[in-house]
């Protein structure tokens, strides 16, 4: 996770794309991500959870991700992780699958579905996946014949990203990712030929509204070092169980010793998991993706003697939203 004020900030993610009045950059980046130009490009998307400074939330669980209609009805479902989630692909696929099927009324045909495409900038590599840009699709194993569209996925891997090419020789996504990839301070020559582009320049002008505006800015740092110290105490509470099972086990003489280390250091790290995904059931409730019945059977589920309290005050959280 780098620091300063960049677009891979979650916080400054949300700001550029998230907000009503910056749709050049969100259907730009979303058109550079879906290779789409002409008249099969997007002209028009609102944005369902749209960004309200008044309304940021402090918890370092929440998910600063964007979710938007185009004009043409598809659901686009955007987000940027810097850190590596043993379970992301499961919670993509999940969240992806409740924007499906939510969007049907009791009574509604299966042809209302409108499709749900989902986008990850990621700052860290799938294993097996050595492509920078990879897209999943429901298909018949053999054939390679679609089932159908309405259920995509794009995986970008910012780091398997190397740019080589001159900027007018780069593809409209490898573009978004140079802009992406620019530091604190990035190189003026370089901006100056990104807005070129309508989109890149109303993302490069957020950005810079990000860096100058001193709410937005104590904002995005903000958030960065919450996540920066969250990540880091799950770390912190991991070493320190194996460190403490290792002194236990060479001063007591047994195995055990390390054993209970690793334990400790496993039920925090376990805990931590159980405080995200709980977290994103309520977003799912509070965006109105999950009902308030569903989302509370999920929590009930995760029930268990030492989260007893922890499940209570979030099912506690869903009757207040």
């Amino acid at each position: 996770m780098s620091g300063g004020i960049q677009i891979t900030n979650d916080f400054v993610f949300k700001y550029i794309f998230g907000s009503e009045k910056h749709q050049a950059a969100r259907n730009g980046f979303i058109n550079a991500t879906l290779n789409r130009t002409g008249p099969a490009a997007i002209q028009e998307s609102q944005v369902l959870n749209p960004f309200i400074f008044q309304e940021f939330p402090e918890d370092k669980h929440v998910i600063l991700d964007v979710i938007a209609k185009a004009f043409n009805g598809e659901i686009l479902h955007l987000e940027m992780q810097v850190r590596h989630q043993q379970d992301y692909i499961q919670r993509i696929l999940y969240y992806a699958c409740n924007l499906l099927s939510q969007q049907l009324q009791s009574a509604s045909p299966y042809s209302d579905l409108e499709p749900v495409i989902s986008i990850s900038i990621l700052d860290w590599n799938l294993k097996d996946h050595p492509q920078m840009h990879s897209v999943f699709r429901l298909l018949e194993t053999s054939s390679q014949q679609e089932l159908s569209r309405h259920l995509e996925f794009h995986f970008i891997q910012m780091k398997r990203f190397i740019p080589k090419k001159p900027l007018d020789e780069c593809s409209f996504l490898e573009r978004w990712l140079i802009l992406f990839l620019q530091g604190e301070k990035p190189m003026e020559d370089i901006l100056n030929e990104l807005k070129k582009d309508e989109g890149l320049a109303q993302a490069i002008e957020a950005l810079e509204r990000c860096k100058s505006d001193p709410r937005l800015r104590h904002a995005a740092l903000s958030r960065e070092m919450s996540l920066r110290s969250y990540y880091s105490s799950i770390d912190s509470a991991h070493k320190q169980g194996m460190e403490e099972g290792r002194e236990t086990g060479i001063k007591e003489g047994r195995e055990t010793g390390l054993k209970e280390g690793l334990e400790r250091g496993r039920n925090e790290a376990q805990r931590e998991a159980l405080i995200e995904h709980l977290q994103f059931l309520l977003d799912l409730n509070q965006k109105g993706i999950l009902p308030l019945q569903e989302a509370k059977a999920q929590m009930e589920s995760k029930r268990s003697q030492d989260h007893d309290g922890l499940i209570e005050s979030f099912l506690q959280k869903l009757d207040e939203s």
